[in-house]
């Protein structure tokens, strides 16, 4: 079975891959847009996601939930959202390598969590990683 998701302009943002969802482009959902999505495999993030108020995202992947590397911006002290909505695994939560700072807005529920980003000389002042 494949991931389903009824008709709007945004599903071309969506691939699927066998049992996994690649999100490949940049994707906004709009005030007034709800989109739920199940996702047997796993889901691979390749691009910022943002939700604006009166929006919602649901994601739910069975196996894991993968930010590539690519995802994030330099450090900053006034980081804006790259990954929003709400996200559940029943496997691993990956937050990507590499020396981009992620910002996730939003709720993330896992089994597990990876966290193998590095700001470098950055690292003192910044987190990696923010929830």
């Amino acid at each position: 079975m494949r991931p389903h998701v009824t008709s709007s302009s945004q599903i071309t943002k969506l691939q699927t891959w066998g049992w996994g969802v690649y999100i490949t482009e940049p994707w906004h959902i709009a005030n007034g847009e709800k989109y739920i999505i199940f996702v047997p495999g796993t889901l691979t993030i390749n691009q910022r996601i943002t939700v604006d108020e009166g929006g919602f995202l649901f994601f739910a992947a069975k196996e894991g939930i993968k930010i590539d590397d690519s995802v994030g911006n330099p450090p900053t002290a006034s980081p804006t959202g790259d990954i929003e909505g709400i996200y559940i695994t029943d496997g691993e939560f990956d937050t990507g390598m590499g020396n981009k700072q992620l910002i996730i807005e939003g709720t993330v529920v896992a089994k597990s969590l990876k966290q193998d980003r590095d700001l470098g000389v950055d690292n003192d002042l910044y987190p990696a990683v923010q929830f």
